[in-house]
Parts: C-alpha cells; sequence; structure tokens
C-alpha cells in the first residue's frame, strides 16, 4: 500500500480587531451554502486568484473547542491543465481566458488562539500569499476596513525556544531584520528594539544587521531579545541565531529554520488518490496531535 505525507505548518495571525477571522469563516460558509454565482469569493493574489472552496466549523478529537477546517483553492488563468493516462493519451483543460489548472491547500484555524496551520502543497497557496489574502479578503468582504493591522507570522518550535531557555552558557547572538516604515508599528516596544530602529533611520539604513559575541552572553537578556523580535518582525526577520555552549559542546540555534511543522502518513489503497478530504482529514489530524503544544504557546502568550 503507497504512503503520502502530507505535511503542515503553524503560523500565528495577530487581528486588530479580535474574532475578524472567524467572523470571515462565518460569512463565507454561508456563501458557500448558496447556489448564487457570487457563492466564491476570488482574491487576486499575484498572477493567481485564490478562494475559500470548502469550509466546516466542529469540534473534533480532543481539540476541546470548535476549530475551522477548510480548503483554499489557487486558480492560474496563465497556465494550461494537461491530464494523462499510463498509455499517454493526453486531455486538455481549461484553455478558456478565466480557466486553468486548480491546486488545493488546506488549512485548520482555531479562533481561540489565532493558530492556522497550513497544509505544505508544491503550487499551493504558501506563507507569504496566505498572508495577502487572508488580508485581502478581510478589507474585499466588508469584515474590515484597514487589514493592515492583520498580519500572519511564523511560530517557531517551542522545542528549539525551550532549549535556548536551558542553555547553561551562550556565547553569541546574531539577528537581523528590515525595520518597519513607522516607529507606530512597534506598538510600545522595549526601548532596546527602538534604539536598534532609530539608529538605523538615524543612517537613513534600509536593513539592521547584529552580531555579539561573548565567553557569557547574559542569557535573560538574549532570550527576552528573541522573543520581542520574533513577535515584532516575523517574517521580516532575516536572521535570529545563537551560539550556545553545554560541557565544551556547541550548539547552533537557527530560531528561523525550524517552524512549528508536524506531518502524518495516509495510507492509499490502490487507484486511490489525495483528495480535498484526505487532505483535510490529515491536518485535522496533524492539528489534533499538537493541540497540547498550541495551548501552552497560547497560555504563555496570554501571561506575558
Amino acid at each position: 500500500m503507497p504512503n503520502k505525507r502530507i505535511t503542515g505548518t503553524f503560523f500565528d495571525f495577530s487581528e486588530q480587531q479580535p474574532g475578524a477571522l472567524d467572523q470571515l469563516f462565518q460569512n463565507l460558509k454561508l456563501k458557500l451554502n448558496t447556489n448564487g454565482d457570487d457563492k466564491l469569493v476570488n482574491v487576486k493574489v499575484a498572477d493567481c486568484y485564490f478562494r475559500v472552496v470548502e469550509l466546516s466549523k466542529e469540534n473534533y478529537g480532543h481539540i476541546g473547542r470548535e476549530v475551522w477546517s477548510g480548503i483554499i483553492e489557487k486558480l492560474d488563468i496563465n497556465e494550461l491543465s494537461i491530464t494523462s493516462d499510463i498509455l499517454g493519451n493526453r486531455q486538455v483543460h481549461g484553455d478558456g481566458e478565466k480557466e486553468g489548472p486548480v491546486t488545493h491547500t488546506g488549512f485548520v484555524y482555531d479562533p481561540l488562539t489565532s493558530i492556522i496551520l497550513l497544509h505544505k502543497r508544491i503550487g499551493g497557496i504558501n506563507y507569504d500569499r496566505l498572508g495577502v489574502f487572508l488580508r485581502r479578503i478581510l478589507k474585499d468582504t466588508g469584515v474590515v476596513k484597514d487589514s493592515k493591522g492583520y498580519q500572519l507570522a511564523i511560530l517557531v518550535d517551542p522545542d528549539k525556544i525551550e532549549r535556548l531557555r536551558r542553555a547553561p552558557t551562550i556565547k553569541e547572538m546574531t539577528f537581523s531584520y528590515k525595520p518597519p516604515s513607522s516607529m507606530t508599528s512597534l506598538k510600545n516596544g522595549d526601548r532596546s528594539i527602538l534604539g536598534d530602529f532609530m539608529l538605523a533611520d538615524d543612517y537613513n539604513g534600509e536593513h539592521i544587521r547584529v552580531e555579539i559575541k561573548g565567553s557569557h552572553l547574559d542569557k535573560p537578556k538574549v532570550v527576552k531579545k528573541m522573543d520581542q523580535l520574533l513577535e515584532l518582525f516575523g517574517k521580516e526577520m532575516g536572521t535570529a541565531r545563537v551560539v550556545t555552549e553545554h560541557n565544551d559542546t556547541e550548539e547552533v540555534l537557527d530560531l528561523l529554520s525550524d517552524k512549528l511543522s508536524d506531518y502524518v502518513d495516509v495510507n492509499l489503497t490502490k487507484g486511490q488518490k489525495i483528495t480535498e478530504v484526505v487532505i483535510i482529514d490529515s491536518i485535522k489530524e496533524i492539528f489534533e496531535n499538537n493541540i497540547g503544544v498550541l495551548d501552552q504557546h497560547y497560555r504563555a502568550g496570554d501571561q506575558a
């Protein structure tokens, strides 16, 4: 029986108006239940159209609350779709002006923790485009007037952060990021981060890179700095690396490379394909398998 690995990556969705994404999905669910021509909300990002084509909200497994799961479809009107059988017989699809191949990407969204699990699919919607899609559809459907305050950020593997916290010695820290266009977006951030930004602004800088080395760096300050940088700048971070030492052994902790992700292996019977149902069932399983870690992350943020 062939196996197919379904992988998902976790992201945090910050909202200026809490509950906006939950409201958006409720509205889209109502539209999907109609038979009108406007049941799909198409959003153009780059040269492709994205739309939600499947949505459900339910309490399953050991989640303990209702979460959304669904499918985001990418329509590429610039490509021509060709299918073939084992003998090489081909069929052409999507040759019209507004037609083309589609790719399905599954997702789970938890309104309580504001965490999104995105199915990793080659050719589907990726991290960068998901953030743009969500902001545009929130604004286009009238759920929010200004979508700038809605951002998708990487959810770092908590085990990596915990290894940083447990490290007896920190010898090096390196971070780089693109500073925001204005200091107001930093909220009431830490003075050291504001200092970094003001220094770059003073020199008309467009990118900040800092490297600090020492035999024993101040661990609480290093941990605090990295936590704040990852929270404030998210995908704008170019580097977030720490070198620790334990029993004369160095460990390099790249806090950006290890996003929180997980997978399940699906057993496919002969002739079975990866369908929308297989995708949704798989990512729901991934979400359920990580609910303890996600709730711990949520509680830690709520107490901060």
